[in-house]
């Protein structure tokens, strides 16, 4: 792969991660603000307020798209959660390699969730009365949409990690 491509590659896939998680943020914050205002109105029903009808599954829906909106920026940045009990052993080489074992590992990790959730996501969308959430009546397949969307930007981000740390070595 040329430098060229590569370096287009990466600011593509970064772009695009920055932007799934500036998206998750937002979720979050709607979904803060929504819970916020359930917990509000279930205490104040006597003035003829109360909680938003389905609040918990939009709940369930957006965390779990925020969760694989943030995926693909943590992955770029080297922000996982890691435990560095082998590194001060190895030598820089050592660490070249072992960054490269890693990388692989999530790379591999993000292909098989990823085509997990494309199963589900099938299953769930093929149906001839497809699942839908209990209150609001939302197509279940909407969220698995939304989340398959993150994880194939993780899976693109795991994969360019992965090309930089074999380039590194």
């Amino acid at each position: 792969m040329t430098k060229n491509l590569f370096d287009h590659l990466e600011k593509i896939i970064s772009f695009t991660a920055k932007i799934y998680a500036y998206l998750g943020g937002f979720i979050l914050l709607v979904l803060t603000i929504l819970t916020t205002l359930t917990v509000i109105g279930r205490n104040l029903i006597e003035l003829g307020l109360g909680p938003i009808p389905g609040d918990f599954e939009l709940v369930e829906m957006g965390m779990a798209f925020a969760i694989t909106a943030f995926l693909p920026w943590c992955q770029l940045t080297h922000s996982h959660a890691s435990v560095d009990l082998l590194k001060n052993k190895f030598g820089a080489i050592g660490n070249r390699y072992l960054s490269i074992l890693s990388n692989l590992l999530m790379f591999c990790a993000a292909i098989f969730i990823t085509w997990r959730l494309w199963v589900g996501l099938i299953d769930k969308s093929s149906a001839f009365f497809p699942e839908v959430s209990q209150i609001l009546s939302i197509p279940i397949w909407y969220a698995y949409a939304a989340c398959f969307s993150g994880l194939c930007i993780f899976t693109c981000a795991c994969g360019l990690t992965l090309l930089k740390a074999v380039r590194a070595r």
